[in-house]
C-alpha cells in the first residue's frame, strides 16, 4: 500500500497483559468472545499492542462469520481480520498456537472509522481538490461512488484554473487570487459556485481531506515541485480545520498518439512520461512528512491501458474520458477512505458491467503496487 495509509482499519487493541508475543511468531489464532457478522465493506482489524509498539495485527477472511463461535483461522502474515464486532464489545482471549493466552482489550469504532485517519469516513467524505482539468477529470464520479458505497454526507469540491501549476498555486496564494472557478458537488450534481480563492474555498466546509497536485506538463519533472508544494500545503494547513488530510494526486501520462504541446519534453513517450511521474512522486512526495499519502491514478490509468479497453480512455489524448475518470474517481475513493470497492455496483452513462470490472481490477492493483504496472 502507498505511504502511511494502513490496509486495515477500524478496531485498536490495548493490552492488559501481553504473554510472549513477538513480531517474528507466525501461528493459527484462537480467538474467544466474538459475535455479530459484517460485510465485506466494513471489517474490523485487531492490533495487538506490547508496549505501545503493535506486536501482531489480525484479519479474518472477508465473509467468516464469527457469530458464537470459538475459530481458529490460520495466518500467514499474522494479518487476521474480524467481522461483526459491534462498537463497544471486547475480544476476551487470543491464543496462539503454543496456547500462550494475550488477554486484549479492544476499542470498537463506528462502521467506516478508518483508524489511520482517525476519521469516520462512513458517515461523511469532504474533500476539496486544487488542482485543474485533471482533477476535474479524477473527482467527476466521486460523489457517486461514495454514494453507492451508503457515505451518509458527501461534499466533494474542485478549484480550477486550466493547466494550473504548484507554481501558479503558490503565487494565487500570495496575491489572494480569486481566479479560481470552484466547482462543488454536494447532491449528486456539479455546480458552478463561481470565482473564489484557495482561502475561502477552504473555509467553506471542515474537509476531511485536501488534494493537491503539479501540472500534467511538469508532472514528471521533480525539479518543478518545490518550494511551491510546501508552500501551498502549509497554507492549507493555516487556514483548514485542525485535522485536515493532505493527498497528493499523482497524475497520468498523455495517451501514445497525444498531440499536447508538452508531449515532445518526454520524447512523445507515454511509459518514459509514466515513469518520469513515478520517480517524481518518489523523490517528492514518498518522503514529505506534509504529505499524508498519495493517490495512484496515474498508475490506475496505466494498468487500464494493459486491458482489453487499451489506450483509449482519454477524449483528446491527455484528458480522460468517461472510462478513465469513472477509474481514476474509484482509486480516489480507494485510497481516501480505505474502503473496499468490490461491492461498488454504480454505473454511469458509457460505463457497462465490464468496464467496472477491469476498473476495479486496475484500482486494485494500482492501490496494492503504486508504482508498478500490472499486465
Amino acid at each position: 500500500m502507498v505511504k502511511k495509509v494502513s490496509l486495515f482499519l477500524l478496531t485498536a487493541i490495548f493490552a492488559l497483559g501481553l504473554i510472549g508475543c513477538t513480531k517474528e511468531v507466525k501461528s493459527d489464532v484462537e480467538v474467544h468472545g466474538v459475535v455479530g457478522s459484517g460485510s465485506k465493506n466494513d471489517p474490523y482489524v485487531v492490533e495487538i499492542y506490547e508496549d505501545g509498539v503493535i506486536t501482531k495485527e489480525l484479519s479474518a477472511n472477508l465473509n467468516v462469520d464469527l457469530t458464537g463461535k470459538n475459530t481458529i483461522i490460520k495466518s500467514e502474515e499474522n494479518i487476521i481480520t474480524f467481522k461483526g464486532l459491534k462498537k463497544g464489545e471486547e475480544i476476551h482471549q487470543v491464543k496462539d498456537s503454543k496456547n500462550k493466552t494475550f488477554f486484549v482489550k479492544t476499542i470498537v469504532h463506528e462502521k467506516g472509522f478508518n483508524l489511520t485517519t482517525k476519521k469516520s469516513f462512513k458517515n461523511s467524505l469532504k474533500v476539496l481538490a486544487i488542482g485543474n482539468s485533471f482533477s476535474e477529470d479524477a473527482t467527476r464520479y466521486l460523489y457517486d461512488i461514495a454514494h453507492d458505497f451508503g457515505v451518509e454526507e458527501i461534499v466533494i469540491g474542485n478549484l480550477y484554473i486550466g493547466g494550473a501549476s504548484l507554481e501558479l498555486h503558490a503565487s494565487n496564494i500570495k496575491n489572494s487570487s480569486s481566479s479560481y472557478t470552484y466547482w462543488l458537488n454536494k447532491d449528486g450534481e456539479w455546480k458552478n459556485m463561481g470565482s473564489q480563492s484557495i482561502k475561502i474555498a477552504l473555509l467553506l466546509e471542515d474537509w476531511d481531506v485536501v488534494t493537491v497536485q503539479q501540472s500534467s506538463p511538469d508532472s514528471g519533472k521533480a525539479d518543478t515541485y518545490q518550494p511551491y508544494l510546501d508552500e501551498v500545503i502549509d497554507f492549507v494547513k493555516e487556514n483548514a480545520n485542525n485535522d485536515v488530510t493532505i493527498f497528493w494526486h499523482q497524475t497520468w501520462a498523455y495517451q501514445k498518439d497525444s498531440g499536447h504541446t508538452s508531449f515532445p519534453d518526454y520524447d512523445r513517450d507515454q511509459l518514459k512520461m509514466y515513469n518520469s511521474i513515478v520517480e517524481a512522486t518518489k523523490e517528492k512526495i514518498i518522503n514529505n512528512n506534509k504529505v499524508y499519502s498519495f493517490i495512484p491514478s496515474g498508475t490506475t490509468v496505466q494498468n487500464m491501458r494493459e486491458t482489453k479497453i487499451g489506450d483509449r480512455l482519454t477524449s483528446d489524448g491527455h484528458h480522460l474520458n468517461i472510462t478513465g475518470r469513472f477509474a481514476a474517481g474509484l482509486q480516489w475513493f480507494r485510497t481516501i477512505t480505505g474502503f473496499s470497492i468490490d461491492d461498488i455496483k454504480v454505473l454511469p452513462t458509457g460505463i457497462n458491467e465490464e468496464i467496472l470490472e477491469l476498473a476495479k481490477q486496475s484500482v486494485n492493483s494500482a492501490y496494492n503496487n503504486p508504482f508498478i504496472v500490472t499486465k
